[in-house]
């Protein structure tokens, strides 16, 4: 399957980012998010960056130039999926925009296991112009602009970098996304991107196409299959092998896991890991942790402090999330010796592991 680097799971969990010849790198920041219910030579990068100013609604943003004359635009990294969209560009400004017969689209962002849904459907007109990208210039990249839906018009816009959710990796299907252009005009050396999110208290990382830089992460780079998610699209998944929690003490406890409980989606859209009771349940009781009634849970702070780790393994590589990564440095009531845990749990919806 000529694809993504079927290591970008590990890559992003590792959160790692490319910094050799052939790639293109461009920083990343963190931001408030509107509301949406969601051959080479040389290198060179885009940033991310975070806007701390709300820690429930965040997401990583992106700068790129699309039209002619160049209009800026700041939108939300998208690895889930291949459509990339924006409703604040004026097509009448740019003399590069074509208004052809490119069809539409109706997309939805969210998950429709959830209880209630949180899918917000709108539709897409597709149409094509120059973006430039670090520096990189695509003289005709498809996207959409969107129409009004059932659940009304969005804000924001998303740079999509993901697999078509239907056609899957393919080149061209149904059309080139912007990874696939730039390693088609020979901007980046291979259908590949890795990406540094470091953390959403951390204002800025760094996206990568075309490799992955061997100097941000720990370890062997192991590539894995990148599979169907639990819906049955392409949206970027990998299957957990095992999984085990080493205790503040240094023991180490390992449970089973089960083939419904198995494929996990990679979506940095998500702030935090999104598990269901059947997977987690027993991972928080060894944690200490203590369920509000809500499903919020909060586990003693002073386990941030010292050793322990989830130890999640894909085939040959194990990736341990240290507690003091689990467990947030607040609290909900003040003054009390127990801190929230990142970690959104429910009973239904997919399993995603988010940037955080």
């Amino acid at each position: 399957m000529d694809s993504l680097l079927s290591g970008l799971a590990l890559s992003m969990l590792l959160r790692s980012v490319s910094a050799v010849a052939g790639t293109i790198s461009l920083p990343i920041e963190v931001q408030k998010s509107p509301q949406l219910t969601h051959r080479a030579t040389g290198v060179k990068d885009v940033t991310l960056v975070n806007n701390q100013s709300d820690m429930s609604d965040r997401y990583y943003g992106i700068k790129i130039d699309v039209g002619t004359p160049y209009q800026e635009l700041s939108l939300a990294l998208n690895t889930r999926s291949s459509d990339t969209w924006f409703p604040n560009f004026n097509p009448v400004k740019s003399s590069t925009f074509v208004n052809g017969s490119f069809g539409s689209i109706e997309v939805a962002y969210g998950d429709p296991t959830t209880i209630p849904s949180s899918v917000q459907k709108f539709h897409l007109d597709y149409f094509e112009d120059v973006f430039r990208i670090a520096g990189v210039r695509i003289s005709k990249q498809r996207f959409g602009i969107p129409s009004k839906g059932p659940d009304g018009l969005p804000t924001g816009g998303l740079l999509s970098i993901g697999p078509n959710l239907q056609f899957g990796y393919g080149r061209n299907k149904p059309f080139n996304t912007i990874v696939d252009s730039l390693a088609a005009q020979g901007a980046i050396a291979s259908r590949t991107y890795s990406v540094d999110l470091r953390g959403f208290d951390e204002k800025k990382g760094v996206l990568l196409f075309g490799g992955a830089d061997t100097g941000r992460f720990s370890g062997e780079l192991v590539r894995r299959p990148l599979l169907k998610d639990e819906l049955g699209t392409w949206a970027p998944s990998i299957a957990l092998t095992g999984m085990g929690q080493t205790s503040s003490n240094g023991s180490v406890q390992a449970y089973g896991v089960n083939a419904a409980d198995s494929i996990f989606t990679l979506d940095t859209a998500n702030q935090y890991m999104r598990l269901r009771h059947s997977f987690v349940d027993p991972l928080l009781r060894d944690l200490g942790a203590i369920n509000d009634g809500n499903d919020l849970y909060t586990a003693p702070c002073s386990k941030r402090d010292g050793p322990g780790s989830w130890d999640f393994h894909f085939g040959n590589a194990t990736i341990k999330i240290p507690y003091k990564n689990l467990i947030l440095d607040a609290t909900v009531e003040e003054n009390s010796d127990y801190c929230l845990v990142a970690i959104l749990v429910t009973w239904k919806g997919q399993l995603v592991l988010g940037g955080k």
